[in-house]
């Protein structure tokens, strides 16, 4: 169990780049903006498999969107030798919240096959009268 889920909402403020591992796996990759205008705050957003292939196809600069996912520390030498530490998000669903008014509104996820909580959870919940306070 990770303790470190994210959901976080912001401007996606450069357009998802697709690559490829070693393995042929896709990975797509954007900068999300979650601060203010006057102040802004930066994470690497990375998605993986079909959602990259997803978020790399609809997901532009300038959308508003949400992403749930897990947080994780990288790093990076800069040109000095100096260790530079960041912030990135491994992305588990990315929801498109706002763009142009030609395009609808999209949700996507790892997971093809979405599960209901409530369909999860089934008969296991106590009514009202059952309440012992």
């Amino acid at each position: 169990m990770s303790l470190s889920k994210i959901v976080i909402t912001g401007e996606v403020t450069r357009t998802p780049e697709k690559r490829f591992t070693d393995n042929n796996v896709a990975i797509s990759a954007f900068s999300l903006n979650f601060g203010t205008v006057d102040e802004e705050k930066l994470v690497r957003v990375l998605s993986f498999g079909g959602l990259a292939d997803r978020v790399a196809a609809d997901v532009k600069k300038g959308q508003k969107v949400l992403v749930e996912g897990t947080l994780q520390t990288n790093s990076s030498k800069t040109e000095s030798g100096d260790e530079k530490k960041f912030y990135e998000i491994s992305a588990k669903t990315v929801e498109i919240l706002g763009q142009s008014e030609d395009l609808g509104a999209k949700s996507y996820s790892e997971k093809e096959d979405e599960f209901s909580l409530a369909d999860e959870i089934g008969d296991d919940l106590i009514g009202e009268d059952e309440i012992p306070f």
